[in-house]
């Protein structure tokens, strides 16, 4: 664990050679622990993830960049308002796409 945080860059290639000979699917969880809480967490990680983004805002979002925004349902309806956050390859903790969306609370974690 060490080695991570004094090579950064050793780190961040292996976690590329290991997201390379993974699957190619598009995962979506919480990151946020279950029970009661102020803010709710999505991550979304893949090759879909910027896809989803747009379906969920709305837009397109800058990459690394804090957009406070209304998450919508696949109608249109708003089901919350909250943070987004998108980190294209290779700019992300695992070197894919990610996608954050920070929500209030648990609650709207169960509409998704």
């Amino acid at each position: 664990m060490v080695a991570f945080f004094i090579d950064h860059d050793y780190n961040l290639a292996k976690a590329r050679r290991i997201g390379n000979s993974m699957t190619t699917d598009t995962i979506v969880a919480q990151a946020t622990a279950p029970g009661r809480g102020g803010v709710g967490i999505i991550r979304v990680s893949g090759p879909l993830a910027q896809e989803v983004a747009q379906q969920v805002t709305g837009k397109t979002l800058k990459p690394r960049y804090a957009d406070y925004l209304p998450f919508k349902d696949e109608n249109g309806g708003e089901l919350d308002q909250g943070i987004a956050l998108y980190f294209p390859n290779p700019h992300s903790f695992t070197g894919e796409d990610v996608l954050e969306l920070q929500g209030h609370g648990v609650l709207w974690l169960w509409i998704c």
